[in-house]
């Protein structure tokens, strides 16, 4: 017996949504500061719901994580103190 599920996004479809949300995270830290961080609004800016978002990043840590860790000397010049 098989289980029936739907299409999978592939690859660079999940690395595109992931991308899609970093950037606006960071966006949104540049902006208001980590504490101004809120995941909701990150997931809304992209076009996608907050589960949307908690799949791909269980935590606002793990996707600033992800961020850091993909662009480290970009990203501390973005979001430097003003």
């Amino acid at each position: 017996m098989s289980s029936v599920s739907g299409p999978r996004p592939n690859r660079s479809h999940k690395e595109d949504r992931e991308q899609a949300l970093v950037e606006a995270a960071f966006n949104q830290i540049a902006e208001r500061g980590f504490e101004g961080l809120r995941t909701r609004e990150v997931a809304a800016g992209v076009g996608l719901n907050i589960a949307t978002l908690h799949y791909y990043f269980p935590t606002k840590e793990a996707l600033i994580r992800r961020g850091s860790a993909s662009q480290p000397s970009a990203r501390r010049t973005e979001v430097a103190p003003r």
